[in-house]
């Protein structure tokens, strides 16, 4: 009996240990949760992964088998992306591979048995990480899905999967399941390859110089908020205009913190713009190419065409997971963002506007 309890001690304390990695990422999540609209609703995932957790444990306790190694196949990735993401600062994969870590952990413990019954909590427990509303939008592609209603349609699923591992226990081998988990990766990584190692020549505009040929300008006032928001990054905003066209222009310079510069389609939906479309382009500007995100965006009765781009003194891209694979610390990275009015059947003469814009602040 003493032994019984001693070893069920020890497996509530070995478990509780393996969530260390995501407490420690928890203050982090707390700011983006008070801070971010698009995060604000995530803690609930987290809470709804905490009490499916606890009103399971009996039933995983009761399915303990042996780990057989098995486990090291999330285990060690886990590891690796943990260290990756502290060194290149990325917080998002510090939160995903310590929620995949807790699960190896549990699987180490418990065995494969209670590791497929509960990988359902462990996959809500995914759901409470920082941004994965904007990823799950963006990787939605052309649909352009809302990632919070995305996630609202996830979870009810995740729940109903862990019930029926309740309930009537099917389990599929532990090692097609990994397959299958590797697999996904794998799709979501080939398909984004070609973006994320695509760049071009480096192109850094001085948009303060408010004469660009046809087009004449006037510095924009820097909010308190857009200070809170870019940190010690340097901005600035202006608005250029010829006889028949105006571009809006947001330029930041950022060194040292690369959480300063963001997705610009995160910054369009916290502003309360929804996402049209969202796709990678090369464009032509003063015979260079350059790659740029094309993102046409709504709200109210406007209509704007956006494209963006980031440019250290090496290269330039357009995709921003390609910009967060390139960032080395303490080299100066510039991106913009500029816009123009696109109505309806206009977008040809968007993209047109924002050429000829760009080709008049070369040399």
């Amino acid at each position: 009996m003493i032994q019984s309890r001693r070893a069920k001690f020890l497996t509530w304390l070995f478990l509780a240990g393996s969530f260390l990695p995501f407490a420690w990422k928890l203050p982090y999540m707390a700011g983006a949760w008070r801070n971010s609209p698009l995060d604000r609703h995530d803690w609930l995932f987290l809470l709804l992964a905490v009490v499916a957790l606890l009103t399971t444990f009996r039933v995983l306790l009761a399915r303990r088998s042996n780990a057989q190694g098995m486990y090291l196949l999330v285990l060690l990735p886990s590891l690796l992306l943990m260290a990756l993401a502290a060194v290149i600062k990325i917080h998002a994969m510090a939160i995903m591979s310590a929620v995949a870590f807790s699960w190896s952990m549990l699987w180490l413990t418990l065995g494969w048995r209670a590791a497929y019954t509960a990988f359902p909590i462990y996959a809500i427990l995914g759901l409470s990480c920082t941004s994965t509303s904007y990823w799950l939008s963006y990787f939605s592609g052309p649909l352009q899905w809302n990632g919070l209603t995305i996630k609202g349609v996830l979870t009810p699923l995740l729940l109903a999967w862990l019930l029926h591992n309740i309930y009537r226990e099917r389990q599929v081998r532990r090692e097609t399941f990994c397959f299958y988990l590797a697999f996904a990766a794998l799709a979501i990584g080939a398909w984004q390859a070609r973006a994320l190692y695509q760049t071009t020549a480096p192109f850094t505009p001085d948009f303060s110089n408010l004469d660009r040929g046809d087009f004449f300008g006037q510095p924009l006032t820097i909010t308190p908020a857009d200070e809170r928001f870019f940190g010690s990054s340097g901005v600035g905003k202006y608005i250029f205009a010829s006889d028949h066209d105006m571009v809006t222009v947001l330029a930041v310079s950022c060194v040292n913190d690369v959480h300063q510069i963001h997705p610009a389609s995160h910054c369009l939906r916290v502003s309360g713009w929804s996402i049209d479309a969202e796709k990678m382009v090369n464009v032509d500007i003063a015979s260079q190419k350059l790659s740029v995100s094309e993102i046409i965006a709504r709200r109210d009765n406007r209509r704007i065409m956006v494209w963006v781009w980031y440019s250290s003194a090496d290269s330039s891209t357009g995709n921003f997971l390609g910009f967060r694979r390139l960032w080395r610390q303490n080299t100066p990275w510039f991106t913009a963002q500029i816009s123009t009015p696109c109505d309806e059947g206009t977008e040809d003469d968007a993209r047109d506007t924002l050429a000829k814009f760009l080709a008049a602040t070369t040399p």
